[in-house]
Order: C-alpha cells, then structure tokens, then sequence
C-alpha cells in the first residue's frame, strides 16, 4: 500500500478527525526510531529499563526519580519550568528549564482493572491551568483488560469486544478496516452472519460520503437512516446490544494520540511558548476519533518524542534561563501541600470513588445524550467546588492522590463539555440524541482553554479535507 492509499484509508476509516501531518509522521519517522531504540538494546528485555537509561547515561543527564510534578512554572507568558513533591520525603522540587516536553500520558479514572499506575491527566491540567489548549476530549477508549470479580475469578471485558465495537460505532469503519490501516488489528471484519452485537449494523453505515460529498436532508451524512450503531439484538435501532460491557477498561481515556495539548503546527509546539508534548500527552489525532492504527500508538510516541525532543531543543538554543519570581514558587507550593495541612476534609479515594461512580457507567461516556451528560456535569461541577477545595492528605502518599484526583476531576469536565458540544455521532462518540454524523456543523476538532474567571471556554477549530 502506498502512503497516499493508507493516508486516504486512514482518514476515512477515522471520518476524517485525523490529523494528516501526524498520521504521516508516524509513517516516515518510526522506523528510525526503531533502529535507534534497537540500538540502545530496547527489544533484549522486557522493562527497557537499561535501554531508555543508555543515552541519558551517555550524555550525563541526571534523573529525578519519584517525584510527582503538578504546577508548570510560567512567567511572562512562556513556560519555564515545573515544580511538584517527592513521594519519599517532604519536599518540594522546582525545577527550571528553557523548555519543557511534557510526555505525561494520556488520562483516565483509575477504572478496575487497567494498569495499578493508571494516568490521571496530571500533564493536561498543569498545561491547562496556565492556558494550553487541550483538545479531544470526547472520544472514548474501549480497551479490554484482564480484570477480577468480586468472587477472584479472572474476568475480561473483551470477552464482549463484539458489543464494544457495536457501542463504540466501530461498524462504520469495518469495511475501510478490513483492507486499511489496521487490517488484522482490533477491528477486523464483522461475525459470521454480518453485522455487530447482535447480528446487525442498526443505524448503517454513518461514514457517508467524503465532506463535500452527496449530503442528507439537514446537512448530514451517511448511508442509513440513523439509530445507535450496532444496533439491538437482531440487528435493530433499538440501542445496543442487551447485555453489553461498559466498553472497556480504560474509561476515562480518550482514544490513542487524541486527547492533549493542542499542536499549534508540525512540530509538537503548543500555544505557551516553549511548551511542547509528545505521545499521548499530545493531542495530534495521528489516528483520529477511532483507533485505526493499531500499534501505532507507541511508534506515534517515539516519532512524536523525538520530534518535540529536538523542536524543545532548537527553541532553548542561545535562550536565556529565566526563573520563576519567590512569590510564585512560594504560592505553588503552598497549594501543593494544601491538603496535607488541612486539618479536616474529604479524602482523595472517597472523591474518586464518586467520580467513578458518575462517569464510568456506559450510558455517560459511551451512550451520550444531553440530558445524562447534563445529569452527571452537575454532579462533577459540585466536586470540582464544593469537595476538590477540602481534600485532605494524611501521608505523602495521600498527597499524590489529592493531586491525581483534582487532575481526573477536571478531565471529567472536559469529557463531558466536548461530548455536549459536539451533537453529532462519529468516531467513538455516539450521542443516541443526535445518531448521525454531520459534516455541516462538525467537521473540526474541539479545543478547551480555561478564560476569564477560570471558567472553562470551548471552540472549533476546522478541518481541512
């Protein structure tokens, strides 16, 4: 397949939310990135421990180890530097620097059964908190992921993964899937007998013809009448399949190389200058609203990590070294011990067992419509008042998770604010309000500042086709 094919496959099969300029990133840089990585030993153990230390121990560059960064330092409009806490003392750090990567991961609720680490959107919201724009946030993830029950027998949400891809609207992209980009991958052909969940595709195929292309009444698109994908038991519109998993593991998360700071070009820069991100840290849509490129997510990361890596570096180039002011550093760190100080409060684990509670249920995240997502924005916005200001930390350890969950808190808002936005269904987002896609009114990626006030802004930034 030539790189046009597979650009082209790879834009339809994501209903055109990729970003070109990072799907083809990956496609000339990754092998490079392969080679180097081979070279440093990457692929003769399992932990790659030794492998990623190899050049830092070249060059002499000094690590940091368990420290859990929460504030970027900024002045005068430009990043330049962050601070955070060690886990093992009570100590605060801060660290200046001339730019900053940030490789931070994507986001999530801590959900049963993903990795015990989790990622927390802990890079998202310091970039947010000092005026990054974040982008994508209304995709979902339906990753599966050995879990256990209440009775300690091993259980897999992907024992389900025909239901998932019927709630996530993957029947859109099976044909573009079975000869494109991630033919063999996650999202092979249909079952036996055709169609998902249940035997049918329900509302059809939304993907519809290219923006530009033959239009439906109301300006939208799409080769059916509407209804949630996959459909009912039997293949109908009635909502999806009786029985269904929540989707996956993973909720929380947006897709792979969608959620985070927005790239202001092909260089992985943000919009605060000397601010740039990488991997899911990155909100570059290589792959769009559905993951269509499965491995790419971590050859998306080493292309994206060297690119920001050698960007960051030209960018610091014969810059001076400013410093964040006493004031500053002094205010930052008496908001990251906040919660060990206060005398009374609500723990980190009680708040985020709310929050789980609220979100991750299948009918928010991965069945939308705006009267439960409007239902559970009014319940995370009185965390986000009323309970995140009186977290309370025992231990160092406690401290960390006020801070993660403060952090998921705010990526709840925003998952929340983009899927009301965006009333349409495309990718992995599915409003059961508004079932078809809409080229019309949607064809463009959502970002999320934070204005005036701090209250939380939402644009559109079209897309070219």
């Amino acid at each position: 397949m030539s790189k046009a094919e597979y650009l082209k496959k790879t834009a339809e099969a994501a209903e055109y939310m990729n970003n070109p300029v990072y799907t083809e990133l990956v496609l000339d840089q990754s092998a490079a990135c392969v080679d180097e990585l081979e070279a440093w030993g990457f692929f003769k153990e399992a932990t790659y421990v030794k492998a990623l230390n190899h050049p830092l121990k070249e060059r002499n560059i000094p690590i940091i180890e368990r420290v859990m960064l929460t504030h970027l330092l900024e002045e005068d409009g430009r990043v330049v530097g962050a601070m955070g806490l060690f886990i093992d003392k009570n100590e605060a750090i801060a660290i200046h620097a001339k730019s900053v990567v940030l490789c931070t991961g994507a986001s999530g609720f801590k959900p049963t059964g993903w990795q015990i680490g989790s990622l927390t959107s802990d890079g998202d919201a310091m970039a947010y908190r000092i005026g990054a724009e974040i982008t994508c946030k209304e995709w979902v993830d339906g990753h599966g992921m050995t879990n256990f029950g209440l009775e300690g027998i091993p259980k897999t949400t992907s024992a389900n993964t025909e239901e998932i891809r019927g709630m996530l609207g993957v029947e859109q992209n099976i044909e573009v899937e079975k000869s494109g980009p991630s033919s063999g991958g996650m999202m092979m052909g249909p079952p036996p007998g055709g169609g998902h969940g249940g035997g049918g595709h329900g509302g059809g195929d939304r993907r519809g013809p290219p923006p530009g292309g033959e239009k439906l009444a109301g300006g939208k698109s799409g080769g059916g009448p509407g209804g949630p994908p996959g459909g009912g038991p039997g293949g109908g519109k009635g909502g999806p399949p009786m029985g269904a998993s929540s989707g996956g593991v993973s909720a929380g998360m947006s897709q792979h190389k969608g959620e985070g700071l927005f790239p202001q070009d092909d260089k992985c820069s943000s919009n605060i200058p000397g601010l740039y991100a990488a991997g899911d840290a990155l909100g570059s849509m290589q792959s769009g609203g559905i993951y269509t490129q499965v491995g790419g997510s971590l050859a998306g990361s080493a292309a994206q990590g060297a690119l920001a890596g050698k960007t960051a570096a030209e960018y610091a180039k014969g810059r001076e070294l400013v410093k964040a002011g006493d004031a500053s550093l002094k205010a930052i760190k008496s908001d990251i011990y906040a919660p060990y100080l206060r005398e009374s409060g609500f723990s980190a684990q009680w708040v985020t067992q709310t929050l789980q509670g609220i979100m991750i249920p299948n009918f928010i995240l991965y069945v939308k419509s705006e009267q439960r997502l409007l239902a559970a924005l009014t319940y995370v916005e009185y965390l986000r008042d009323h309970q995140v200001p009186l977290l309370k930390a025992a231990d160092l350890h406690e401290l960390r998770q006020c801070h993660e969950t403060a952090n998921m808190v705010l990526n709840a808002e925003m998952k929340l604010r983009t899927s009301l936005m965006r009333t349409e269904s495309r990718g992995s987002h599915y409003r059961e309000d508004y079932p078809e896609r809409n080229d019309q009114d949607w064809l463009c990626w959502i970002k999320i500042r934070q204005g005036a006030q701090g209250k939380m802004e939402l644009l559109k930034h079209p897309i070219k086709v």
